[in-house]
């Protein structure tokens, strides 16, 4: 499947039925209960679809970037489960959204000469919607100790992005074929 077709079909599916995007920043921005669910989330997804990309991914860096994730996003997992235990705020369980389960799902079904751009393609919207969710409660949250924590994951998940941004214009560029120096 060409790499546009792949990218179209995607992104369609991201939006079929699945609702708003996963941090509306306006509605979490100043409420710490809300940033730990949404937070929680997005680190379930990172750890889930980090674990697909250790099966399915055909390429050793796309591998190594997935262990990354998993490694990072289960860091801030632990800080804000930590966090949220002082503040006395309930972590939801795996309370993924609807576009994070059609994510997965994608994930799963996609062929393996795709996995690589497709997951690519996946995480580097995710980031988008991580650095939206830290960057407002960094701008607009009223608790130190959760903006503290923003800072932090925001600097893990720009990090990320980068990464992942740079894979996927790689593989775009190349019809999904990619040529690593050494």
């Amino acid at each position: 499947m060409p790499i546009r077709m792949l990218a179209a079909t995607v992104a369609l599916a991201f939006t079929a039925g699945t609702g708003t995007a996963l941090a509306e920043p306006q509605t979490v921005a100043r409420d710490v209960p809300k940033l730990v669910a949404v937070g929680s989330a997005v680190d379930a997804f990172e750890i889930a679809s980090g674990h697909i990309a250790l099966e399915r991914a055909t390429r050793p860096p796309i591998r190594a970037l997935a262990r990354h994730l998993i490694l990072r996003h289960a860091a801030m997992a632990a800080e804000r489960e930590r966090l949220a235990a002082l503040y006395g705020a309930t972590l939801p369980p795996g309370g993924l959204n609807g576009r994070q389960r059609v994510w997965l799902d994608t994930l799963q079904s996609v062929s393996p000469r795709d996995f690589d751009a497709t997951f690519a393609h996946i995480e580097v919207l995710a980031h988008v919607d991580s650095i939206n969710l830290y960057s407002t409660f960094v701008t607009e949250g009223r608790d130190p100790v959760f903006m503290g924590f923003s800072k932090r994951a925001l600097s893990s998940v720009h990090d990320h992005y980068r990464r992942l941004e740079a894979w996927r214009e790689r593989l775009e560029t190349s019809g999904g074929i990619v040529v690593t120096s050494r």
